[in-house]
């Protein structure tokens, strides 16, 4: 409790002569987002039918930089996801990341540590509530555990360049390995991913704001538990569309996973339409898909499924720079849920309306 309690203080109020530093080495900022939650049936993403105000993210970042090349981050986080079991396995305090950084020549740079691992349009901003149209990023790509990860334990090396006519590209590449969980209904079963090998290629447009990106990662997962479905060699692969023209926002978003005979696809597109400065309104769909085939000692166990699917309407108002207050309701169907989870290979998918009413605050 202590920790949540030194957490929120730094976030609010700062570190007293270390965010204003004379010298502008150190620097500190955070972010708080707090949200009330209540589904009309099942329990899903953590959220009861009774409500729950157990719906918060809170992080701490640091900065240290001795020179203008050179810099170490660190970022502490106290998540909370309602009666989600990856509530309990966050633990109150988690590092999120922790690495050193340094750039070479003018375009490139090196992270090694537990650094931000580069994924898609959202994995390196996925709790700042502030800049994020919902509550929580596209959770049918941006899991809150099992394929993929927020942080990396090893080194992401990131280059940019320019290639004529108002086009740019930028890399990234990394290698490393990370701890997660798989979430299988009420409960949370830690794995191991090792030997992550990935990269991630953007394209930078001569329309302002238009990009868009590619990725391939392979891993090896090894899992804590024999009920575990994700295990062996996992490879998945990422397309995104990000653009914002005008007052529009649209982004997409393709991911694609393999593992022990298993193939799921996720995708979803979102429409972002900006009123005023300060009122926004958000539409998006997101859908995903499972077809797994399991041996058992009774046989082969197949199925083909549509694993989850998500329509989200919201609306968002800003109150200043960096305070943004969301209204947001969900009409999900599908087997990713918590309470009595329908069985993927016989079962029917179950609907659920949940809404999530929030306030994010940055500094």
């Amino acid at each position: 409790m202590r920790a949540i309690v030194l957490l929120a203080v730094l976030t609010v109020f700062g570190v007293p002569g270390m965010a204003s530093a004379a010298d502008g080495e150190f620097s500190v900022h955070g972010f708080l987002t707090q949200a009330y939650a209540a589904s009309d049936g099942h329990q899903v993403l953590g959220i009861t039918r009774g409500g729950t105000t157990d719906y918060r993210n809170l992080a701490v970042q640091l900065r240290y930089a001795p020179s203008s090349r050179s810099a170490f981050a660190m970022q502490l986080e106290n998540q909370r996801i309602g009666n989600s079991p990856a509530t309990d396995s966050n633990g109150e305090v988690k590092l999120n990341w922790a690495f050193v950084s340094h750039e070479i020549g003018g375009n490139s740079e090196i992270k090694l540590g537990k650094t931000r691992l580069p994924l898609g349009i959202y994995n390196e901003i996925r709790s700042v509530g502030s800049v994020l149209p919902f509550y929580r990023v596209p959770y049918c790509i941006y899991r809150e555990a099992t394929l993929t990860s927020e942080a990396v334990d090893g080194v992401v090396y990131s280059a940019g360049f320019p290639a004529g006519n108002g086009w740019r590209f930028t890399s990234d590449l990394f290698y490393g390995g990370w701890d997660t969980v798989e979430l299988n209904g009420s409960s949370a079963d830690p794995s191991r991913v090792d030997k992550a090998t990935g990269a991630q290629l953007w394209l930078y447009t001569p329309i302002q704001s238009m990009r868009f990106g590619a990725e391939a990662t392979r891993a090896h997962v090894t899992p804590s538990s024999d009920q575990s479905i994700v295990r062996g060699n996992l490879d998945f692969m990422l397309f995104s569309f990000d653009g914002h023209p005008g007052p529009f926002i649209t982004q997409s978003e393709f991911f694609r996973a393999t593992f022990s005979g298993t193939t799921y696809w996720a995708a979803y597109g979102h429409l972002g339409l900006e009123l005023t400065r300060s009122l926004a309104l958000h539409g998006e769909v997101d859908h995903a898909h499972l077809k797994i085939r399991l041996a058992s000692p009774l046989g082969v166990e197949s199925a083909d499924r549509e694993y989850l699917n998500d329509y989200v309407l919201g609306v968002n108002y800003a109150m200043g720079y960096d305070v943004l207050l969301k209204a947001e309701t969900h009409w999900a169907r599908g087997f990713d849920i918590e309470d009595n989870p329908p069985d993927v290979f016989t079962g029917s998918p179950a609907r659920t309306r949940y809404f999530i009413l929030s306030a994010s605050a940055s500094f």
